[in-house]
């Protein structure tokens, strides 16, 4: 966004990166986190950790 709030489209592509690939990761998690890597002030790899919880009902 810039200064004014205003929504500004989003780029296709981020130093060759593809935006898409961070936009699916971060839709794909419900619980857990996306990490972004950079090296040489470009993105190179995105991880991803999801985190499922299950309640034990017998207690």
């Amino acid at each position: 966004m810039n200064e004014n709030n205003t929504s500004e489209p989003i780029p296709e592509y981020y130093n060759g990166f593809p935006i898409w690939e961070i936009i699916k990761a971060v839709e794909s998690v419900s619980y857990g986190y996306v990490q972004i890597i950079i090296q040489d002030h470009k993105i190179i790899q995105i991880d991803k950790l999801e985190k499922a919880r299950f309640i034990n009902k017998e207690q």
